[in-house]
């Protein structure tokens, strides 16, 4: 309620134009987009002769993890309109890590912008092209991209698309296989949590790579096919996705937390498929807020071999990896499914979180293909 009224206060501030700045918004209109928005609600949102202002929702009130904002700006004149973006988090627990805003244009151009911090508020100066684009932290992913590129990929002979189950709000939860189907799979899955895009643009690199859209002059594709085969659940929370959740499903779960005893119909289908599945190893893809990437891995030797791979490539890894080793993929986290399928089918885990900082499309894309080839490598049996 604290926050509720702090919010509605700024809003008549803003609206009464005296809050943070004059900016040519005549031209601007500012909409709800109903695959991965967040908000959702019209009230939550404002423009006019000051500039825009939003305010993301959290399904479960908590400040953990509100990291998701998507709204779309449409820019109705022929030139770019320079404005000011006030952005009401709510709380101020995460505001050091909430410092800019991502404009997302057509093309997937995504442009930074630093933002002022003033208590709960994240206040940045953007320039709003022509036509549409994306307002967020990270880069949008909703769940009509990712089944756009199922739909194109689906008939190749590499590639095997299937549902393992449906969700609660009954949408689909695929699975994509490729390579020898004699071989212990590698298992690969991504947005547990929904605002964490940068999984999927890590899976849209593997995909196309292994469909053949996108070519590597690194790994051999045939090689591959030959030797290694994956199973990639592409979107294991598509009601997060679709509702614009920043952390759980419609029904409630955090699948990184519940997913190994949870009833939802999400954990039934994950964990159900991953055990019969039986892979040699895991790899469980994040996108966090922090400045620095990490993995963490219960083997050692393999372990270490990935982040020398890693480290040897300085275009694609500028920054510094964390390392983690130790027996579960998170302190606390009992029912996660690495270390169910660790004790289940003696699968590697790798549970791994990437910043999105200072990358563009074709850096995620790459680092999905390098990802891909090293794990399959180090984990062939």
């Amino acid at each position: 309620m604290k926050y509720f009224l702090i919010f509605c206060a700024g809003l008549l501030v803003f609206i009464s134009g005296c809050k943070h700045g004059q900016g040519n918004t005549n031209n601007i209109d500012i909409r709800i987009v109903n695959d991965g928005g967040n908000p959702r609600s019209e009230s939550d949102i404002a423009v006019n002769s000051n500039g825009i202002y939003v305010r993301p929702f959290s399904e479960d009130g908590d400040g953990n993890y509100k990291f998701h904002l998507c709204v779309e700006l449409v820019n109705n004149s022929n030139a770019d309109i320079e404005t000011t973006v006030t952005v009401e988090w709510g709380e101020t627990r995460y505001q050091s890590v909430r410092n800019y805003l991502l404009l997302t244009t057509e093309g997937d151009i995504w442009k930074r912008y630093d933002a002022v911090i003033d208590g709960s508020l994240s206040i940045a100066k953007i320039t709003v092209p022509k036509g549409k684009s994306f307002l967020g932290l990270l880069p949008a992913y909703p769940f009509n991209r990712l089944t756009s590129l199922l739909t194109k990929i689906e008939n190749r002979p590499n590639i095997q698309v299937s549902t393992i189950g449906k969700s609660r709000y009954n949408s689909p939860i695929f699975a994509v296989q490729a390579g020898n189907p004699n071989k212990r799979p590698l298992a690969v899955i991504t947005r547990v949590h929904p605002y964490e895009t940068q999984g999927s643009f890590f899976i849209e690199g593997m995909l196309q790579w292994l469909s053949g859209e996108l070519s590597s002059s690194k790994y051999n594709l045939s090689d591959f096919l030959n030797n290694h085969r994956v199973v990639i659940l592409p979107m294991v929370n598509p009601d997060g996705v679709i509702l614009g959740m920043q952390k759980r499903t419609h029904g409630g779960l955090n699948i990184s937390e519940d997913c190994t005893i949870s009833p939802e119909p999400e954990a039934v289908a994950i964990r159900s498929f991953l055990r019969g599945l039986n892979p040699v190893a895991i790899l469980d893809l994040h996108g966090w807020m922090n400045s620095r990437d990490n993995f963490v891995t219960n083997d050692t030797v393999k372990g270490q071999l990935l982040y020398d791979t890693f480290m040897s490539d300085k275009v694609l890894f500028k920054y510094d990896i964390q390392k983690v080793i130790r027996d579960t993929p998170e302190v606390g986290r009992e029912y996660n499914i690495g270390g169910y399928l660790k004790d289940q089918c003696g699968s590697i885990f790798f549970n791994s979180s990437w910043c999105g900082f200072h990358r563009d499309i074709n850096d995620f894309h790459n680092i999905g293909i390098v990802y891909l080839n090293t794990l399959s490598a180090l984990c062939a049996e």
